[in-house]
């Protein structure tokens, strides 16, 4: 299909052109497209072919994770930042990541639930941990959801000695359960589709454990996507 490898060819550039800020732009327009023509197949009565819903819907994906990718890319490295009283020092160079899944992640966070069961299809779970001494630092959760064109990354850090480096200027606070999600939003109206593309970076933070949040997508209602599904995936203990 023309428009499947026109987005992988987009999602391969980002790889060796992440430093060109034009390429985001790009890959969003095309993004932007393919949501159009899936929401419009989703929408016609006569339109019933199925599989091409889910091969346009799952090329789409690709462009929404590479936007979300190039978002992270520029954030500085993750290298925890020594602490002279304790000692404590890790090398990016000796995490290593590993397949994991929800309930692992609900085991190590004392604050938080992650509920997503019903999604639970279009969840992908890794582990990164310090190989020198077996100690997991933080989790990464990736929720493809193609019912809105949405792809979000929460980084669950549960190791107290650990500092992920999520440095952004956040405008933005609202409460998820007792606790206050800090967040910075783009919403823009994509005029000619009647569509909204959004961009959000958050963060939580408590003495336990640390949810930093990374989403990028689209959808007809001019909500903010990452609040809606940090209540609905974020539930507090």
């Amino acid at each position: 299909m023309k428009r499947n490898d026109e987005l992988q060819n987009f999602a391969d550039r980002t790889l060796s052109e992440c430093d060109n800020a034009e390429i985001k732009n790009e890959l969003k327009s095309v993004a932007a497209d393919t949501f159009e023509e899936t929401s419009r197949a989703k929408r016609s009565p006569i339109f019933k072919n199925e599989k091409l819903i889910r091969i346009v819907s799952a090329a789409a994906s690709i462009i929404i994770m590479a936007i979300v990718a190039l978002s992270v890319i520029f954030i500085p490295s993750n290298n925890a930042k020594p602490d002279d009283d304790k000692g404590y020092s890790f090398g990016d160079e000796d995490i290593i990541s590993k397949k994991s899944d929800i309930e692992s992640v609900r085991n190590d966070a004392d604050n938080f639930e992650f509920d997503l069961d019903d999604v639970i299809d279009c969840v992908q779970v890794s582990k990164y941990v310090y190989r020198k001494t077996g100690e997991t630092l933080y989790y990464r959760i990736l929720v493809s959801l193609d019912e809105e064109l949405m792809e979000m990354e929460i980084f669950v850090v549960t190791n107290k000695k650990y500092t992920y480096r999520f440095d952004y200027n956040f405008d933005k606070t609202v409460k998820i359960g007792q606790y206050d999600l800090m967040y910075k939003e783009t919403i823009e109206l994509l005029d000619e589709d009647e569509a909204y593309y959004q961009e959000a970076k958050g963060k939580i933070e408590t003495d336990a454990e640390k949810l930093y949040f990374s989403s990028a997508g689209f959808s007809y209602e001019n909500e903010s996507m990452l609040i809606k599904y940090a209540n609905r995936f974020i539930k507090t203990k």
